[in-house]
């Protein structure tokens, strides 16, 4: 990481621009394709409310929101540093599963299971040194590509409601402790935030997502 931020400060400013161009739309890229493998998952497993209100498809602007995609960066901005958001989550309906919880976790872990699966593909990319040299603004770019979608599955699977690890939890969670549990999304977005923003003195998010994050890197080669 320590790496990486010097050869971006070694960058002339042209170059800085366009990393943060292509590297906003590597992010773009990232987030819609985790909304959408929700949507595909769950239309897989029965549940059709996404396909009927068009999330699957690859246009950002059906994807973005408000609160997701400017205010909530904004929040990890002041908090954390990092203008870290998301899309707008995919509209899912469980009583069209057969079975509910199960659908739940296996349409919550398609999401991380994408960014893993993207993260891996920039990590190969790195790997091919005849088409990606060591530190080119290629090589840079494609490490932020890996790196991003890293982060975005060790954030997205933390047990905290409306966290895609929450739905997990509450699918392994015995039937009766699973209802308490899954009870409370309603309060989930206030919970996040205040999570994000009492981190800054407990590192009560960034300790785990830095531990995720340094093995799926190590997984990678990275």
């Amino acid at each position: 990481m320590y790496a990486f931020i010097q050869a971006f400060n070694k960058m002339p400013s042209e170059g800085k621009a366009l990393f943060f161009v292509l590297g906003g739309a590597i992010f773009l890229m990232s987030i819609v394709l985790h909304e959408v493998m929700h949507g595909l998952t769950a239309h897989q497993l029965g549940d059709e409310t996404a396909y009927v209100q068009g999330r699957l498809t690859l246009n950002p602007i059906r994807h973005l929101d408000p609160f997701f995609s400017l205010i909530m960066p904004l929040i990890f901005l002041v908090s954390l540093g990092v203008p870290f958001g998301g899309a707008k989550p995919v509209p899912v309906n469980p009583l069209r599963f057969r079975n509910p919880r199960a659908g739940m976790a296996l349409t919550a872990i398609a999401g991380p299971a994408t960014n893993l699966l993207i993260a891996a593909v920039f990590a190969l990319l790195l790997k091919l040194p005849w088409l990606v040299p060591a530190d080119s603004f290629n090589y840079w770019l494609f490490f932020f590509g890996a790196l991003l979608n890293i982060v975005l599955v060790a954030f997205n699977l933390l047990p905290v409601p409306p966290l895609d690890g929450s739905r997990v939890v509450t699918w392994l969670l015995p039937r009766e402790l699973a209802y308490k549990w899954d009870s409370l999304g309603r309060y989930g977005w206030i919970i996040l935030v205040v999570l994000v923003v009492v981190n800054r003195g407990t590192g009560i998010l960034s300790y785990p997502v830095m531990l995720i994050s340094g093995g799926l890197m190590k997984l990678l080669g990275l």
